[in-house]
């Protein structure tokens, strides 16, 4: 008869224990283990690659549109420009004009009654004044008349500087028929006095050099006359005019 082993497996000792592997099982489910997660971050590697490289395709297609329609709008672009450069280079000019008609409304508005003017000439690019070196290019007046007395003509210099923007005012000439010196007579053709107490003047009233308008590129002085604006570019002498503020205006 044959003997059988009624002990249980896990308690038999011996030849008939059975064989346990002991720490290699857990080695080799480790190594599966990392195995498996290496396995895992490859495959979520490789889907953010995929994922980046995709968006570099997209992003370099946006870029070369983007380039296309640049280029189609580039005309537009340059001609804006050129527009804006226009409108500032129109507005510079506008801005420095120079406003003979109001200047020549403010010479008149001060001229004393008593004052006779018989010429008066508007020019742009003369010589710097003895009182400010500032003023050479800018607008002047030049005015001769007649005047009762010496104080008059004071007054009228004394009003003539008070007008706005006026930078000086300069007398070259201011004498009495009996002591002028030139052989000129009372009541000649090119002496406005009447009698041996008037007193004739030549005064330039220059402007700030502020209101210089730019040049439009000629190179003599521009001039206005009292008839004319000072587009015209010419120099005329204003006719021989009654006395007081209306023979300046």
């Amino acid at each position: 008869m044959r003997a059988v082993n009624l002990i249980p497996m896990d308690a038999r000792r011996g030849a008939d224990a059975p064989s346990r592997s002991g720490g290699v099982v857990y080695g080799v489910l480790g190594i599966l283990g990392v195995i498996a997660v290496m396995s895992m971050m490859y495959a979520v590697t490789r889907h953010q690659v995929a994922d980046r490289e995709a968006e570099a395709k997209q992003l370099t297609a946006d870029a070369a549109k983007s380039e296309a329609q640049a280029t189609a709008l580039a005309p537009y672009s340059k001609f804006a420009k050129t527009a804006q450069a226009r409108e500032t280079t129109v507005a510079a000019i506008a801005d420095a004009r120079f406003d003979w008609g109001a200047s020549l409304r403010e010479i008149a508005r001060v001229i004393p009654g008593q004052v006779d003017l018989v010429s008066l000439t508007g020019t742009k690019g003369g010589q710097a004044s003895s009182s400010s070196a500032t003023s050479a290019g800018a607008p002047q007046f030049q005015l001769i008349g007649c005047a009762p007395s010496q104080s008059q003509v004071a007054l009228l210099l004394a009003r003539l500087r008070a007008i706005d923007a006026v930078d000086s005012v300069n007398l070259s000439q201011s004498d009495k028929a009996d002591s002028s010196g030139s052989g000129q007579s009372a009541g000649s053709a090119s002496d406005c006095r009447t009698s041996k107490d008037d007193v004739q003047f030549t005064l330039t009233v220059v402007f700030a050099t502020e209101s210089v308008p730019a040049a439009a590129g000629s190179p003599g002085a521009s001039t206005a006359s009292t008839a004319s604006t000072a587009s015209t570019g010419q120099t005329s002498t204003a006719a021989t005019q009654p006395a007081g503020t209306e023979g300046a205006s």
